[in-house]
């Protein structure tokens, strides 16, 4: 029996040691699968980390961009409202000196027609005038007229 016993062990002794190296072969198999899967995630991982770096550098230099051009436009609206408020005080002005000359050309208008009035006046007073003149001309040739015929009348009366 010590035999049989002895083969036995041998063969349980064989089998532990085949199970062993099973388990530790099985181990490392799946140990080394682990590590492939992990790789793989970790390349995969890696290559998508590369490209939201690219992405994010393409993204920062459209930022750069977007905010350079930001900046040009707020300087052309400050332009702009700084031509703005030089064209609007501008036309402030003018606006005053359209008022002003309005109001010159109103009181032109006004004196015009006081002239016009007054010259209206004067003709009138004129024409009068001249009439009274051609009356007292008459008058005055009627009396030398009479004053001839006397004078006449006179120098045969005394003569």
């Amino acid at each position: 029996m010590s035999g049989f016993l002895g083969r036995n062990i041998n063969f349980a002794l064989f089998l532990l040691v085949l199970v062993v190296v099973l388990i530790g072969a099985g181990t490392t198999v799946l140990y080394y699968k682990g590590l492939s899967e992990r790789t793989s995630q970790y390349e995969t991982t890696s290559l998508n980390l590369t490209q939201c770096l690219t992405s994010l550098a393409n993204y920062r230099n459209v930022l750069l961009t977007r905010e350079s051009e930001l900046n040009e436009t707020s300087q052309d609206i400050r332009k702009y409202d700084l031509l703005y408020s030089q064209k609007q005080s501008e036309l402030t002005d003018a606006q005053k000196d359209l008022d002003e000359t309005k109001r010159q050309l109103t009181s032109t208008i006004l004196q015009k027609e006081q002239y016009k009035s007054q010259m209206e006046q004067k003709a009138t007073e004129v024409a009068q005038k001249t009439a009274q003149i051609v009356k007292l001309e008459a008058q005055v040739d009627a009396l030398k007229t009479k004053v001839a015929d006397l004078e006449d009348d006179l120098s045969a009366c005394s003569g």
